[in-house]
Protein backbone atom coordinates (compact mmCIF):
# COMPACT_ATOMS: atom_id res chain seq x y z
CA UNK A 1 0.00 0.00 0.00
CA UNK A 2 3.18 2.36 0.83
CA UNK A 3 4.61 1.59 -2.26
CA UNK A 4 1.42 2.16 -4.73
CA UNK A 5 0.98 5.25 -2.83
CA UNK A 6 4.42 6.38 -3.34
CA UNK A 7 4.14 5.48 -7.05
CA UNK A 8 0.80 7.49 -7.43
CA UNK A 9 2.30 10.55 -6.21
CA UNK A 10 5.38 9.81 -8.74
CA UNK A 11 3.26 9.51 -11.51
CA UNK A 12 1.35 12.95 -10.76
CA UNK A 13 4.56 14.74 -10.59
CA UNK A 14 5.40 12.97 -13.75
CA UNK A 15 2.32 14.56 -15.49
CA UNK A 16 2.92 17.84 -14.00
CA UNK A 17 6.44 18.18 -15.41
CA UNK A 18 4.91 16.88 -18.99
CA UNK A 19 2.39 19.59 -18.67
CA UNK A 20 4.79 22.21 -17.91
CA UNK A 21 7.16 21.15 -20.73
CA UNK A 22 4.52 21.25 -23.28
CA UNK A 23 3.80 24.81 -22.34
CA UNK A 24 7.59 26.05 -22.09
CA UNK A 25 9.65 27.11 -24.84
CA UNK A 26 13.02 28.11 -23.28
CA UNK A 27 16.05 25.40 -24.11
CA UNK A 28 17.61 25.77 -20.47
CA UNK A 29 14.30 25.00 -18.54
CA UNK A 30 12.88 22.29 -20.77
CA UNK A 31 16.62 20.30 -20.01
CA UNK A 32 16.10 20.92 -16.57
CA UNK A 33 12.53 19.27 -17.05
CA UNK A 34 13.66 16.47 -18.57
CA UNK A 35 16.40 16.38 -16.07
CA UNK A 36 13.72 16.29 -13.55
CA UNK A 37 11.59 13.86 -15.45
CA UNK A 38 14.45 11.16 -16.31
CA UNK A 39 14.80 11.06 -11.83
CA UNK A 40 11.02 10.82 -11.82
CA UNK A 41 10.50 8.20 -14.27
CA UNK A 42 13.56 5.82 -12.62
CA UNK A 43 12.25 6.28 -9.48
CA UNK A 44 8.53 5.30 -10.58
CA UNK A 45 9.90 2.21 -12.35
CA UNK A 46 12.02 1.80 -9.28
CA UNK A 47 9.07 1.66 -7.44
CA UNK A 48 7.37 -0.85 -9.58
CA UNK A 49 10.22 -3.41 -9.35
CA UNK A 50 10.22 -3.01 -5.38
CA UNK A 51 6.47 -3.63 -5.45
CA UNK A 52 6.91 -6.96 -7.42
CA UNK A 53 9.14 -8.42 -5.29
CA UNK A 54 6.07 -8.17 -2.51
CA UNK A 55 3.52 -8.12 -4.62
CA UNK A 56 3.46 -9.90 -8.08
CA UNK A 57 -0.39 -9.18 -8.95
CA UNK A 58 -0.30 -5.39 -7.38
CA UNK A 59 3.26 -4.91 -9.53
CA UNK A 60 1.38 -5.98 -13.21
CA UNK A 61 -1.50 -3.52 -12.30
CA UNK A 62 0.59 -0.36 -11.18
CA UNK A 63 2.74 -1.23 -14.33
CA UNK A 64 -0.61 -1.15 -16.80
CA UNK A 65 -1.33 2.07 -15.06
CA UNK A 66 2.41 3.54 -15.63
CA UNK A 67 1.53 2.12 -19.69
CA UNK A 68 -1.35 4.31 -19.48
CA UNK A 69 0.44 7.45 -18.85
CA UNK A 70 3.20 6.23 -20.96
CA UNK A 71 6.13 8.23 -19.32
CA UNK A 72 8.16 8.69 -22.77
CA UNK A 73 5.23 9.65 -24.81
CA UNK A 74 4.05 13.58 -24.23
CA UNK A 75 0.64 14.23 -23.74
CA UNK A 76 0.47 16.07 -26.57
CA UNK A 77 1.59 13.71 -29.06
CA UNK A 78 -1.28 11.37 -27.98
CA UNK A 79 -3.66 14.59 -28.65
CA UNK A 80 -2.23 15.28 -31.75
CA UNK A 81 -2.40 11.48 -32.81
CA UNK A 82 -6.05 11.36 -32.22
CA UNK A 83 -6.70 14.54 -33.78
CA UNK A 84 -4.62 13.19 -37.35
CA UNK A 85 -7.31 9.86 -37.27
CA UNK A 86 -10.24 12.11 -36.78
CA UNK A 87 -8.93 14.00 -39.61
CA UNK A 88 -8.03 10.93 -41.99
CA UNK A 89 -11.64 9.43 -41.18
CA UNK A 90 -13.60 12.66 -41.35
CA UNK A 91 -13.86 12.49 -45.82
CA UNK A 92 -14.99 9.05 -46.08
CA UNK A 93 -15.28 9.06 -50.00
CA UNK A 94 -11.49 10.14 -50.09
CA UNK A 95 -10.28 8.20 -47.06
CA UNK A 96 -11.98 5.01 -49.57
CA UNK A 97 -9.28 6.15 -52.50
CA UNK A 98 -6.67 6.58 -50.57
CA UNK A 99 -7.08 3.08 -48.54
CA UNK A 100 -7.84 1.66 -52.63
CA UNK A 101 -4.67 2.76 -53.67
CA UNK A 102 -2.53 1.73 -50.53
CA UNK A 103 -4.23 -1.89 -51.11
CA UNK A 104 -2.95 -1.74 -54.70
CA UNK A 105 0.43 -0.87 -54.17
CA UNK A 106 1.01 -2.44 -50.67
CA UNK A 107 2.22 -5.88 -52.34
CA UNK A 108 4.90 -3.45 -54.22
CA UNK A 109 5.78 -1.99 -50.98
CA UNK A 110 5.97 -5.02 -48.74
CA UNK A 111 7.92 -7.25 -51.18
CA UNK A 112 10.72 -4.06 -50.85
CA UNK A 113 10.16 -3.96 -47.70
CA UNK A 114 10.49 -6.66 -46.51
CA UNK A 115 13.79 -7.88 -48.71
CA UNK A 116 15.72 -5.57 -46.42
CA UNK A 117 13.82 -6.39 -43.26
CA UNK A 118 12.10 -3.13 -42.65
CA UNK A 119 9.08 -3.04 -40.54
CA UNK A 120 5.64 -2.06 -42.94
CA UNK A 121 4.99 0.25 -40.40
CA UNK A 122 7.55 2.65 -41.76
CA UNK A 123 5.63 2.71 -45.32
CA UNK A 124 3.11 4.72 -43.95
CA UNK A 125 5.80 7.54 -45.00
CA UNK A 126 3.89 6.90 -48.59
CA UNK A 127 0.59 8.35 -47.45
CA UNK A 128 1.72 11.21 -45.63
CA UNK A 129 4.19 12.17 -48.42
CA UNK A 130 1.61 11.70 -51.06
CA UNK A 131 -1.96 9.63 -50.37
CA UNK A 132 -0.05 6.60 -52.15
CA UNK A 133 -0.03 8.70 -55.85
CA UNK A 134 2.61 7.60 -57.90
CA UNK A 135 2.03 11.20 -60.41
CA UNK A 136 2.16 13.25 -57.12
CA UNK A 137 4.11 15.96 -57.17
CA UNK A 138 4.93 19.26 -55.52
CA UNK A 139 6.31 22.66 -56.43
CA UNK A 140 9.35 22.64 -55.81
CA UNK A 141 10.12 19.48 -57.85
CA UNK A 142 9.87 15.89 -55.35
CA UNK A 143 7.63 13.60 -57.32
CA UNK A 144 6.10 10.07 -56.78
CA UNK A 145 4.31 7.87 -54.35
CA UNK A 146 7.77 8.57 -52.71
CA UNK A 147 8.06 12.05 -53.27
CA UNK A 148 11.91 11.83 -54.07
CA UNK A 149 14.23 14.82 -55.46
CA UNK A 150 15.59 14.38 -58.96
CA UNK A 151 18.75 14.45 -57.50
CA UNK A 152 18.13 12.29 -54.32
CA UNK A 153 16.92 9.93 -56.69
CA UNK A 154 19.91 9.62 -59.15
CA UNK A 155 21.83 9.53 -56.19
CA UNK A 156 19.63 6.32 -55.35
CA UNK A 157 20.32 4.61 -59.04
CA UNK A 158 17.18 6.00 -60.77
CA UNK A 159 16.66 8.02 -64.24
CA UNK A 160 15.73 11.45 -64.05
CA UNK A 161 15.76 13.88 -67.10
CA UNK A 162 17.58 17.18 -66.62
CA UNK A 163 13.91 18.26 -68.28
CA UNK A 164 11.56 16.06 -66.60
CA UNK A 165 9.70 19.14 -66.10
CA UNK A 166 8.81 19.34 -69.90
CA UNK A 167 8.11 15.69 -69.75
CA UNK A 168 11.42 14.01 -70.24
CA UNK A 169 12.15 10.43 -68.41
CA UNK A 170 11.29 10.23 -65.10
CA UNK A 171 11.27 7.20 -63.08
CA UNK A 172 9.86 8.64 -60.05
CA UNK A 173 6.56 7.71 -61.32
CA UNK A 174 7.10 4.24 -61.62
CA UNK A 175 5.74 3.05 -58.40
CA UNK A 176 8.24 -0.10 -58.14
CA UNK A 177 11.50 1.76 -59.03
CA UNK A 178 10.56 4.83 -56.47
CA UNK A 179 9.83 2.21 -53.74
CA UNK A 180 12.71 0.11 -53.93
CA UNK A 181 14.74 3.45 -53.22
CA UNK A 182 12.50 4.37 -50.58
CA UNK A 183 13.45 0.90 -49.02
CA UNK A 184 16.83 1.63 -49.27
CA UNK A 185 16.57 5.24 -48.57
CA UNK A 186 14.85 3.85 -45.35
CA UNK A 187 17.16 1.20 -44.66
CA UNK A 188 19.94 3.98 -44.71
CA UNK A 189 18.23 6.06 -42.27
CA UNK A 190 18.17 2.87 -39.84
CA UNK A 191 21.48 1.68 -40.38
CA UNK A 192 22.86 5.59 -39.52
CA UNK A 193 20.80 6.43 -36.53
CA UNK A 194 20.57 2.27 -35.00
CA UNK A 195 17.87 -0.67 -35.67
CA UNK A 196 15.86 1.21 -32.61
CA UNK A 197 15.43 4.52 -33.97
CA UNK A 198 11.91 3.64 -36.18
CA UNK A 199 10.90 7.10 -35.02
CA UNK A 200 14.06 8.79 -35.60
CA UNK A 201 14.18 7.13 -39.36
CA UNK A 202 10.44 8.79 -39.94
CA UNK A 203 11.06 11.97 -38.63
CA UNK A 204 14.15 12.04 -40.59
CA UNK A 205 12.29 11.62 -43.71
CA UNK A 206 10.64 14.76 -43.38
CA UNK A 207 13.64 16.61 -41.76
CA UNK A 208 16.63 15.07 -43.48
CA UNK A 209 19.16 13.30 -42.43
CA UNK A 210 21.61 16.21 -42.27
CA UNK A 211 19.38 17.89 -40.32
CA UNK A 212 18.82 15.36 -37.84
CA UNK A 213 22.36 14.94 -37.44
CA UNK A 214 22.71 18.49 -36.59
CA UNK A 215 20.32 17.61 -34.19
CA UNK A 216 21.91 14.68 -32.73
CA UNK A 217 25.09 16.41 -32.33
CA UNK A 218 23.41 19.06 -30.68
CA UNK A 219 21.84 17.26 -27.51
CA UNK A 220 24.92 14.41 -27.19
CA UNK A 221 26.12 10.88 -28.04
CA UNK A 222 24.69 9.11 -25.20
CA UNK A 223 21.33 6.60 -26.44
CA UNK A 224 19.19 8.62 -24.02
CA UNK A 225 19.86 11.20 -26.15
CA UNK A 226 19.69 10.05 -29.40
CA UNK A 227 15.67 9.57 -28.72
CA UNK A 228 12.84 11.07 -30.48
CA UNK A 229 10.95 10.93 -27.72
CA UNK A 230 13.82 13.09 -26.21
CA UNK A 231 14.10 15.44 -29.04
CA UNK A 232 10.10 16.10 -29.26
CA UNK A 233 9.90 16.40 -25.39
CA UNK A 234 13.17 19.52 -25.53
CA UNK A 235 11.43 20.74 -28.87
CA UNK A 236 14.51 20.32 -31.15
CA UNK A 237 12.94 19.29 -33.55
CA UNK A 238 10.64 21.65 -36.32
CA UNK A 239 6.99 21.91 -35.90
CA UNK A 240 6.72 20.42 -39.18
CA UNK A 241 8.74 17.44 -38.09
CA UNK A 242 7.18 17.24 -35.00
CA UNK A 243 3.22 16.99 -36.42
CA UNK A 244 4.77 14.96 -39.19
CA UNK A 245 5.48 11.61 -37.27
CA UNK A 246 1.96 11.58 -35.39
CA UNK A 247 0.35 11.83 -38.74
CA UNK A 248 2.26 8.63 -40.13
CA UNK A 249 1.12 6.61 -37.30
CA UNK A 250 -2.11 7.85 -37.74
CA UNK A 251 -2.42 6.05 -41.06
CA UNK A 252 -0.60 2.77 -39.61
CA UNK A 253 -3.45 2.87 -37.04
CA UNK A 254 -6.54 3.23 -39.57
CA UNK A 255 -5.00 0.59 -42.08
CA UNK A 256 -4.23 -1.84 -39.36
CA UNK A 257 -7.83 -1.59 -38.13
CA UNK A 258 -9.96 -0.88 -41.75
CA UNK A 259 -13.24 -2.69 -40.54
CA UNK A 260 -13.15 -0.08 -37.50
CA UNK A 261 -13.00 2.84 -39.83
CA UNK A 262 -15.44 1.54 -42.49
CA UNK A 263 -12.76 0.68 -45.02
CA UNK A 264 -13.84 -3.01 -45.15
Amino acid sequence: EKILHKKDGLDKQIQKIQLQMQLESDPEKLQALEDQLTLLTGKAQAAIGELEQKDKAAATKAEESGDELDYAVPPIFKERLRYYIEQKTNNKTYLKQVYARKKQYWPIIVKEFSALGLPEEIAFVAWQESNFDPFAQTPVGARGMWQFMDFTARKYGLKVSENWRKGGYDERTDVRKETHIAAKYLYDLLAQFGADSFMLAIASYNKGENGMLRVLREVGFRKEQRDFWHLYRLKKLPEETMEYVPQILAAAIICNDPRKYGLD
